[in-house]
């Protein structure tokens, strides 16, 4: 168990109680976030190493949680352009590593493009939708809740749209913090909701690199460029 913080199995600890965590995160806020932090700035993210700072700040002494046991499920919830098919392979090739490098849960939709426009100059807009990737999150958490699956979750997103959600989920006795970029993402809001809130800023410098410093079969979260979803 490295760190003392996951277990491959059941395992129970003196209290005869596991605490079974869900790292679960919105692939396209973070993805914005991480962008708008960095500021340009291009750094290989260990995502693995991520989760295990994330629960390491509830496990930790004072922290909410503890020294406590524990299980953890990762969970990535993307979209995936159909009409980009350079950045979509890229993309792709980031979420196979996030599986198979990372162990997390990939669930991947397909995102959608609307065309708004101004009734009074004319000026038309393409925006992307992602209600998919919303709705899945929100049904996620609901029905681990519900199902008595999972007893902490961590949302991965400053999105008050989720909020909704969460109530509920909170009310069935999962208690859930959310994690963000305090200065940029976390809505005010969807913290004061939230059973509490992680700063993730200093988990993303602990757990990254330069990408100068990146073995050549390295893939970033932004390798591939442009203004979408990762």
């Amino acid at each position: 168990i490295e760190k003392g913080i996951a277990v491959s199995s059941p395992s129970q600890d003196s209290s005869g109680e596991l605490l079974r965590i869900d790292i679960v995160v919105d692939g396209g806020n973070w993805y914005h976030s991480l962008r708008e932090y960095l500021a340009g700035e291009r750094r290989f993210i260990d995502y693995s190493a991520l989760a295990e700072w994330v629960v390491n700040e509830l496990l930790k002494e004072g922290g909410p949680l503890a020294d406590r046991r524990v299980q953890i499920e990762k969970w990535y919830f993307a979209a995936v352009p159909g009409d980009e098919v350079v950045f979509s392979a890229a993309l792709l090739a980031f979420l196979r590593r996030l599986a198979e490098r990372d162990g997390y849960q990939v669930k991947k939709f397909p995102k959608r493009r609307s065309v708004v426009r101004c009734v009074k100059c004319g000026y038309s807009q393409t925006r992307n939708e992602e209600e998919q990737v919303d709705v899945a999150v929100a049904t996620h958490m609901l029905l681990r809740a519900a199902r008595k699956e999972v007893d902490v979750v961590v949302l991965v997103s400053g999105d008050s749209d989720y909020i909704p959600a969460i109530i509920p989920v909170k009310e069935m006795g999962v208690r859930v913090f959310v994690a963000g970029f305090q200065a940029i993402s976390l809505s005010g809001e969807l913290s004061g909701v939230a059973s509490g809130t992680i700063d993730i800023t200093e988990g993303v410098r602990a757990c990254s690199r330069p990408q100068e410093a990146l073995p050549q079969d390295a893939l970033p979260l932004d390798d591939a460029g442009g203004d979408e979803d990762g």
